[in-house]
């Protein structure tokens, strides 16, 4: 038996005849158009879909916050006792919070704050300072600060306590002053 010569696209097969030519049956295959998961457009779709469901609810990325508090006055001081109070020396002292507070403190507000790098980066910070009589302990009052700009507030604060304390200032304007980052940044 003679066997026919091989055609482009076929197979030997060791039969004596051949396969069908490639237009009968490859061209339709590669006219269809392919499967709807292989598509980009599919896979765009998919992709977003997953992405969307994903990410609902959530925000893209949460943002440090190095605003300062709102701030709290200490209503023990007053104008008419600042002489007793913010003036005297080592007052300050006397109402200070102790640093297992303070330290607690800052560890909450830095996760709630989102802030980075360590507790050591940041001081504790009064906004309205003790010696501009400032709240001791309330949370509205406390902040965690970086150091290189809570090294400058506390220029401004030993200022403004040296005038408020000369009568050169008003105690109520020295706490205003200080609660505007614009004053010490």
């Amino acid at each position: 038996m003679r066997q026919r010569p091989l055609r482009p696209g076929s197979k030997s097969t060791g039969l004596s005849h051949s396969l069908p030519r490639e237009g009968k049956i490859l061209t339709p295959l590669l006219r269809q158009r392919p499967p709807l998961h292989r598509t980009g457009a599919f896979t765009l779709a998919i992709w977003s879909l997953v992405m969307l469901t994903s990410t609902a609810g959530t925000p893209a990325a949460v943002q440090p916050d190095y605003s300062p508090p709102p701030g709290a006055v200490n209503p023990q001081v007053t104008q008419a006792n600042i002489a007793q109070t913010i003036c005297r020396r080592g007052w300050t002292r006397s109402i200070r919070p102790p640093a297992s507070y303070t330290d607690l403190l800052k560890r909450k507000q830095l996760r709630a704050r989102h802030l980075p790098g360590k507790s050591v980066d940041y001081e504790e910070d009064h906004l309205i300072p003790l010696e501009l009589g400032g709240h001791p302990t309330d949370p509205r009052n406390l902040w965690p600060q970086p150091w290189p700009q809570a090294r400058l507030k506390d220029k401004w604060e030993s200022g403004y306590n040296r005038a408020v304390c000369a009568g050169r200032v008003t105690l109520t304007i020295a706490q205003q002053r200080i609660k505007d980052p614009g004053t010490w940044r």
